[in-house]
């Protein structure tokens, strides 16, 4: 046998065994699977691309041009779209019941403040969160999903409709104008490379497109969002009749496959499935919660300078020289000791000295000295609330001195002798203060109608009593009560409702 028939031989017995035996070189498998997608390519029907000279065709451009006029009508409608969180609220107010527009429009912001300027926080917040609790209970699933199904539809029509077109085809004619379709274009073959990841982004967002979906409701909402019709029925129907068979020929990914070289590219959809309903409860109890809040801080600051005017003029109430604001920010470097009831105790120090010793004791001495009780019990009671405010105010002083001695020192949570620190200690003196103001003032409103009872029950000398006063005793001791009862509503403000002291 010759030498060129032996080579004759083998060329046959390897092209027989190469044809049974799959390579197991990756470069090769790529190849072949490149190979079968081009055939797959210039099979289809859509003559969109050439593999051989790697180019997209005047066709495919021209597919997109027709999509392009049909869409642009609607593109400009929605091209300047409102911020996501403003459209979830029309969607939302849109699909509301009218019950539950009805409760909407009670928890507006202007609803809301304009009520609190006659109503009590207390009461307003009672009447808000019945109406925030009716307009949530008629939310049901089938209402939900309604309304979610609602807002994607949309975000998938508008996505689709406002992909940018214009900026596709004018790879294939530079001279291109948006928007102009008074004549036909001339389209050029242009490299695939070119418009891969024009493919990929208008699958992202044309084949989320669902043929099944409610379209006649979405497009009853935009007609009242926009004011204004997109499509009819009929020609929308068209184009998703059109996108889905170019979808179902899978050109377009095969036209990514081959041209990124990645036989193995599937596109792969990203469902959004967004709950916009419970975004949209749980920001409506925030901002009425927050409003409230507001609103009671407001009230608070105004209550407040209304009883600081009453109770001390508009003059600048300063009793304290270490327990202060100032003093913190100006010691700040050399400790960590945070003061956290400044004002009230201030006041509080305040009120004892220019008013409490002076008026309060005027009162005192009458009805507990000179007075005779007929229940020595209540007569204990009441001097012993008056006596251990005096013992606060002493108790307020030596706080004081305490916190300069502790920012002298560098002290971080210095303990008093009491076992409590600075500011448990100010909590403590303001709380028990107020309760024994309120003790006197209860007594001081039972004497206050006792002395003018002709069958006295409480003091039996009231006529001994009224010679010794300066004035009217009757009239002395409702100014004091009206002053308690002013000061502890300060207190009541500053301890109870959370303002910030």
């Amino acid at each position: 046998m010759g030498k060129n028939a032996k080579q004759t031989d083998e060329g046959f017995f390897s092209k027989l065994f190469g044809g049974l035996f799959v390579s197991s070189d990756p470069e090769a498998e790529k190849r072949r699977a490149l190979k079968l997608i081009a055939k797959q390519i210039g099979k289809s029907k859509y003559k969109f691309y050439k593999c051989q000279q790697n180019q997209a065709q005047p066709s495919m451009a021209k597919w997109f041009y027709d999509l392009y006029k049909v869409l642009s009508p609607a593109q400009a409608l929605l091209a300047t779209p409102q911020a996501v969180n403003v459209l979830k609220n029309c969607i939302i107010d849109y699909s509301l019941s009218d019950k539950q527009k009805e409760r909407a429009e009670q928890l507006t912001d202007e609803s809301i403040s304009q009520r609190a300027r006659t109503m009590a926080i207390k009461d307003l917040a009672n009447q808000v969160k019945g109406d925030l609790d009716a307009l949530m209970s008629e939310f049901d699933q089938n209402r939900i999903a309604a309304i979610n199904g609602l807002y994607s539809l949309f975000v998938s029509f508008s996505s689709f409709v406002t992909f940018d077109y214009y900026f596709l085809l004018k790879k294939f004619d530079s001279s291109f104008h948006e928007r102009d379709f008074s004549s036909t274009p001339v389209f050029q073959p242009i490299k695939g490379d070119y418009i891969v990841d024009d493919l990929k982004d208008f699958m992202a967002v044309a084949w989320s497109l669902r043929s099944k979906a409610n379209w006649p409701a979405m497009f009853k909402f935009i007609k009242e969002y926009k004011s204004n019709e997109v499509f009819s029925s009929t020609l929308w129907n068209k184009v998703l009749s059109r996108v889905s068979d170019v979808r179902s020929s899978e050109i377009f990914e095969q036209m990514v496959a081959y041209i990124s070289d990645n036989p193995d590219y599937s596109f792969q959809l990203k469902e959004k499935n967004e709950r916009i309903v419970d975004t949209y409860i749980e920001q409506t109890r925030n901002r009425v919660e927050n409003l409230l809040k507001k609103l009671t801080t407001e009230k608070a600051n105004s209550k407040t300078d209304e009883l600081l005017n009453a109770l001390f003029g508009k003059n600048n109430v300063v009793m304290l020289k270490n327990y202060t604001q100032e003093s913190q920010a100006l010691n700040a470097k050399r400790t960590t000791l945070r003061f956290t009831y400044c004002q009230p105790l201030n006041y509080m120090k305040a009120f004892l000295n220019d008013y409490y010793k002076k008026d309060v004791r005027e009162i005192y001495d009458l009805v507990i000295m000179r007075g005779k009780w007929t229940d020595q019990d209540r007569s204990k009671q009441m001097s012993n609330a008056y006596n251990e405010l005096l013992e606060f105010s002493t108790q307020i002083t030596t706080l004081d001195e305490f916190v300069g001695n502790a920012i002298s020192s560098g002290k971080n949570r210095p303990i008093l002798p009491t076992g409590r620190d600075i500011n448990q200690e100010a909590h403590y003196i303001l709380t028990k203060g107020a309760q024994d103001l309120v003790l006197f003032a209860k007594f001081l409103k039972l004497l206050i109608e006792d002395c003018t009872n002709p069958k006295a029950e409480l003091l039996i000398n009231w006529k001994e009593v009224e010679r010794a006063a300066e004035s009217p005793i009757k009239g002395m001791m409702a100014a004091v009560y009206k002053k308690i009862y002013l000061f502890v509503s300060l207190m009541q403000i500053f301890l109870s409702e959370g303002k910030s002291v």
